[in-house]
């Protein structure tokens, strides 16, 4: 399961309650939502790592009409964040939609650290068992020989 994260203040009282009726907000929601289950976790609309997603797939896996999409889009396309005055959406060469700003608001270094770290973890413990299994092992062996004379 995926996490998102969001603004509440920006979507209560910010520029998206202004700018976008409410079902054009959902769909907003909706690509974001999208776009945290992508493979590649970089704000793209894409089948793994090339393949831009069609609109019309799109439209059908956020179950909304493809008209409230396209109208979503293209206002996204115009409006400038807040924060940094960029678009919410670009289009790049091949179709995909990118959602800007995608790795600032989703902390996306911060979670490659976290993922990092538990790694690490892992890795450590797993090396820790190791050494006590074969410390164990030799105990055993040592205990068995010392039986035997």
């Amino acid at each position: 399961m995926q996490w998102l994260k969001l603004y509440a203040d920006s979507f209560l009282d910010g520029s998206v309650s202004v700018t976008m009726a409410l079902d054009e907000q959902a769909v907003w929601v909706k690509l974001m939502c999208l776009a945290s289950n992508c493979k590649v976790r970089d704000g793209t609309l894409r089948h793994g790592h090339g393949l831009p997603m069609p609109r019309a797939f799109i439209a059908e896996r956020i179950q909304a009409p493809l008209e409230v999409l396209n109208r979503t889009i293209e206002i996204c396309r115009q409006d400038r964040n807040e924060f940094d005055d960029r678009h919410r959406i670009e289009i790049l060469e091949d179709g995909t939609i990118k959602l800007t700003n995608w790795d600032k608001y989703q902390n996306i270094p911060g979670l490659r650290k976290g993922r990092m770290d538990t790694v690490s973890r892992q890795l450590a413990a797993k090396a820790k068992f190791r050494r006590d299994v074969q410390s164990n092992q030799e105990e055993a062996l040592d205990a068995l020989e010392q039986g035997r004379q």
